[in-house]
Parts: C-alpha cells; sequence; structure tokens
C-alpha cells in the first residue's frame, strides 16, 4: 500500500489529467450533443361500472380486475390497437414504433395502470399517449367484451417538464469514477512497466549489493549558479592581483 501511494504521489498529474478531461469529455457530450428525451405519461383504472356507481367492495372482483391487467399489458402493444392510433397521420408515428416505445406500468395490488411514451418532442408524446390511451378504452370493451377501463388523467400538451434523459448529473458522476479508476490504473501501470533505476535502493534491489557512493544529481540551474559563482570570485581574486601588483 505505501508503494501505491508513494506511485500515485509521484504520478498524481496523470490521474487528474485522465479524470478532468475524460469527465468533462462525457459532461459536455450528454449536455450539447445528445438530444433531450421527454416522456408523458397518462393514467388509467381499471374497474367495474357496478363499483364504480354503487361504492360496493367486492373483493373478489377487485382482485378480477386486477389480474386482467397483465392481459392489458399484452393486448396494447398489440396492431390491434396500434394500427388504430398509427392511422392518425398528424401524429406521423408508425404502429411498430408505438409498439416499442410504448410503456404500461402498474403499482402491484392497485387498479390504476400508467401509459408512458418517449420522444425527443414533448407535445408529440403527449398526443401520441393521449391518443393511445382514447383508443385502447374504446377497443378493449370490443375484444374482452368488458367495459371496465377508464381513463382519470390525460397528459397535458402544453407542459414543458425536464427531459427525461440524459442524466447528465448521474453520467457525469458515473464518468467521474470511472476515468478516476482509469487514472490510476494508467499511472500504475506506468510504474510497472518503467525498469530505469530511480534511486540507491532500486539499485541494490536489482544487483543485491550495498551501495557505497552515491553523487547526487546536479540540476542546471544549479550548475550555472555555481559556475556563475566561480567566476566571479575569480574575477575578484584577479582584481585584487592587479591592483596589489599596481601599487
Amino acid at each position: 500500500m505505501k508503494q501505491v501511494m508513494s506511485v500515485l504521489r509521484k504520478k498524481w498529474w496523470v490521474v487528474a489529467a485522465i479524470t478532468i478531461v475524460g469527465t468533462l469529455a462525457v459532461g459536455t457530450y450528454s449536455s450539447k450533443f445528445v438530444q433531450p428525451v421527454y416522456k408523458a405519461s397518462t393514467k388509467l383504472i381499471v374497474n367495474s361500472a357496478s363499483d364504480i356507481g354503487g361504492f360496493k367492495l367486492d373483493l373478489n372482483l377487485i382482485n378480477s380486475n386486477i389480474s386482467l391487467i397483465s392481459t392489458y399489458k399484452e393486448i396494447i402493444r398489440t396492431p390491434a390497437i396500434m394500427d388504430i392510433v398509427a392511422e392518425q397521420s398528424e401524429l406521423q408515428v408508425t404502429s411498430d414504433e408505438l409498439m416499442g416505445n410504448i410503456g404500461f406500468s402498474s403499482v402491484n395490488g392497485t387498479q390504476v395502470v400508467t401509459l408512458t411514451y418517449a420522444d425527443h418532442d414533448y407535445r408529440k408524446a403527449a398526443k401520441i399517449v393521449n391518443e393511445v390511451s382514447v383508443v385502447f378504452q374504446q377497443e378493449i370493451s370490443k375484444i374482452m367484451k368488458v367495459d371496465n377501463v377508464y381513463l382519470l388523467n390525460e397528459a397535458d400538451v402544453n407542459k414543458q417538464p425536464a427531459p427525461f434523459a440524459p442524466n447528465v448529473k448521474f453520467q457525469v458522476a458515473v464518468a467521474f469514477i470511472l476515468f478516476l479508476l482509469c487514472g490510476i490504473g494508467t499511472a500504475l501501470l506506468l510504474d510497472y512497466f518503467d525498469d530505469t533505476l530511480k534511486s540507491a535502493a532500486d539499485v541494490s534491489d536489482v544487483l543485491g549489493l550495498p551501495t557505497l557512493i552515491v553523487i547526487p544529481t546536479i540540476k542546471s540551474s544549479s550548475a550555472e549558479e555555481s559556475s556563475d559563482t566561480r567566476t566571479s570570485s575569480d574575477k575578484r581574486k584577479a582584481g585584487e592581483s592587479y591592483h596589489a601588483t599596481a601599487n
């Protein structure tokens, strides 16, 4: 662990560069180049007319309605429903796109169903999911011979919500962690493949012999300062010698 920390201290700039550049690249791409996706939703309730009008709770009837939700989930993704919706020319969507993008979900134990549709244009998504809800409510009574689907609320076409995707903050956080790990791995790999001897300890480890003498590295700036000092000293001594000779 000490060796790892020592390597990371020496090559901290590698880790920092990879992390910063990678995170900025992901953040810029997600916010500037990825087209946002919006999701519109409607809610339906699966309930019989007798339950609504008479305020009579029949657990068997409620359980029967709940069990039908799984069946309705499969029916709504069939051409029997989607072909009718796709016939609306103003929607400009095919039945295959509808079946692939429509979402159908419900909370376990409830009779409320949520229909969702995602698109780059929120107004278009809202119109499509509203039309699917209306057509589904009309056609399910013909298919199942029972009228027990009611529309609770439609998607607001004039609303402009926040985009559903991309989630820039989440992607940036994930990118930061991944590129941080990549930076650490790169620093360790660079140190692993670096076979140069940098210290007396490295020489002792490779040769198996004790180190007797260590010659320090003299930087160019220090050498220049030392040379300037010697030159000044020589000039001063030469001046003193000339002054003594003149006297």
